[in-house]
């Protein structure tokens, strides 16, 4: 579930694509998800409990295919893991094996937002630094 998704979720009213001025700055629309988290709204903290729960359903099944150790979690799911993790880890826990669960946690990357499609970035280029020969010339 994207941030789209929370924002949809947790100001209806408000969702990307609604009213005068829309802010599609993802930082800034975290920004004020985290404001009225701290302000106590309700479906904020109803909204962020329901990605939890969708991303533990989400990870039992590769969880039980590949029985990884950790899954890490970027962008705004990092900076709400604090509420995340424990709703996704109890879901994940009802939801996989035994065996796979017992191994694998849920952990918040700490390398920001846009940190996949950096690192991405980063993979071409060393591939292409390494070996330019991969990179067809017309």
């Amino acid at each position: 579930m994207g941030l789209a998704a929370l924002v949809r979720l947790a100001t209806p009213d408000h969702a990307y694509g609604i009213g005068e001025q829309v802010v599609r700055d993802p930082e800034k629309r975290l920004a004020e998800m985290e404001q009225r988290r701290a302000e106590g709204d309700l479906r904020v903290d109803a909204a962020i409990t329901e990605v939890g729960r969708w991303l533990g359903r989400g990870a039992a099944s590769p969880v039980n295919l590949f029985n990884p150790r950790v899954i890490v979690l970027g962008d705004y799911c990092a900076r709400l893991s604090d509420r995340i993790i424990p709703v996704a880890q109890t879901e994940l826990d009802r939801l996989g094996l035994a065996a796979a669960i017992g191994r694998c946690a849920f952990a918040a990357s700490d390398l920001g937002f846009g940190a996949a499609s950096r690192e991405t970035v980063d993979v071409v280029i060393e591939r292409v630094l390494s070996d330019p020969t991969t990179i067809a010339i017309s």
